[in-house]
């Protein structure tokens, strides 16, 4: 279902996995329109259970240019060691 609440539009899907692909595939979509106009595209995800299923549409993305993407974790912990399992790199790596 979709409708619009003045400028506002608003998606509603079935289940997570359905909202996890749409969002996964606007994300793709607006990194390569950028990576057309620029070098390099910096992205910030914020934490929470639902990108679970956004970055698992996006790892399954072939054709996005990743070695050209900074992402960058809203909720890093930076003093944990470098391999904790909480870090940000360690959760894109599993």
């Amino acid at each position: 279902m979709k409708f619009q609440k003045d400028k506002l539009v608003v998606e509603v899907y079935g289940n997570r996995e359905l909202m996890g692909k749409a969002a996964g595939i606007d994300i793709a979509d607006s990194i390569k329109n950028l990576l057309k106009k620029q070098e390099e595209v910096n992205i910030i995800f914020a934490a929470a259970p639902s990108q679970t299923d956004v970055f698992k549409y996006l790892k399954e993305t072939e054709d996005v240019d990743w070695s050209r993407v900074n992402a960058i974790h809203m909720d890093e912990y930076h003093t944990l060691d470098n391999n904790h399992s909480a870090k940000f790199a360690n959760f894109l790596e599993r």
